[in-house]
């Protein structure tokens, strides 16, 4: 299952039109040319697919290890890899670099963060949309579930650090103006209703290993809410 969650306000009540909502949120209305990578082949090939169909040109879509620019491979459209190797930026040569739901991923986070800072310009912006620690006290039991959770989703547990440490990792990494917005209620409050108000639906429509998932998904995320053991943040920086 994709651990992909969107952001649920303005009385959004479908899923596509939730994970819009957050990439507009964490990406806006930039102009210019866009490099996307993921380390997923198939999401790679899915997006070039979508953009060619759209006509876009100034859209380049990569496979890789987002830390590591020198394993970014080139992906055509219509399943033509052509497993061509993405040329560099130079350094500070970036206006924006942009993390979707991805950051907390990263192997690791401050790595990805040292890699923004070497190619943005100065003033550069820095935009994330990424999970991090909350500030409840986990008891035994609760550091047990949240280490399942790390394990599942292939989350490194150095990246999931309490709000004044993120903080702290950002500005280390040499960016300023550093806003941390927390949207833990609109994200996974949103994605948590939005499974158990179709779960009937659900139960008739998916297989029963399908359905299972999303239940357990769902209690996770009523879980963290009501634990307060992670927390969901926009963050936005500018590189000095």
């Amino acid at each position: 299952m994709v651990w992909a969650k969107g952001l649920w306000t303005n009385g959004i009540t479908q899923f596509p039109e939730a994970c819009e909502n957050l990439a507009i949120k964490v990406a806006g209305g930039r102009v210019g040319m866009r490099v996307m990578v993921t380390s997923e082949k198939s999401h790679a090939q899915i997006s070039a697919d979508r953009i060619a169909r759209k006509g876009w040109t100034n859209v380049i879509v990569n496979v890789g290890d987002a830390t590591n620019i020198s394993s970014w491979r080139l992906v055509a459209p219509g399943g033509l890899d052509r497993h061509m190797k993405f040329t560099p930026f130079a350094d500070s040569s970036v206006d924006s670099a942009i993390s979707l739901d991805a950051c907390y991923h990263f192997n690791t986070r401050q790595k990805f963060l040292k890699l923004c800072a070497s190619k943005l310009k100065t003033g550069g912006l820095l935009s994330l949309s990424d999970i991090i620690l909350g500030s409840a006290k986990l008891s035994a039991l609760d550091r047990i579930f949240l280490r399942i959770f790390v394990i599942g989703t292939g989350v490194p547990m150095v990246n999931l650090v309490r709000l004044s440490e993120y903080e702290d990792d950002i500005k280390t990494a040499g960016f300023v103006n550093v806003e941390i917005e927390d949207v833990t209620d609109n994200v996974f409050g949103g994605l948590a209703s939005f499974i158990r108000d179709r779960d009937t639906e659900f139960r008739h429509l998916l297989n029963w290993r399908r359905w299972l998932q999303y239940r357990v998904m769902r209690h996770f995320l009523e879980w963290v809410i009501a634990k307060g053991v992670l927390r969901f943040v926009v963050t936005k920086a500018s590189y000095e």
